[in-house]
């Protein structure tokens, strides 16, 4: 039987658990990036997850996983905008 409960306040699984586990781990899955995507704005993620697979990821884990890597080896903000 799955645990809905850590889900119900999506500040305090973004805050507590995500950003735990993108500290721990340097990515995340595409649940948890599509939790954040949800949570900035409900209509993008269609079109979020859609870009995100259309970058050459043949899955949303795999592209969520690239992305999120890729943030947490970013030395600043240039070093992003070059990567893109």
């Amino acid at each position: 039987m799955i645990d809905y409960r850590p889900y119900a306040d999506d500040e305090e699984y973004l805050f507590g658990v995500v950003s735990t586990r993108f500290i721990a781990q340097g990515w995340l899955d595409g649940f948890d990036v599509m939790t954040i995507v949800r949570w900035k704005s409900e209509r993008a993620r269609i079109y979020f997850a859609r870009r995100l697979v259309s970058k050459g990821a043949p899955t949303l884990d795999l592209g969520a996983r690239s992305l999120t890597e890729a943030l947490a080896a970013a030395i600043s903000d240039e070093h992003l905008r070059s990567a893109a």
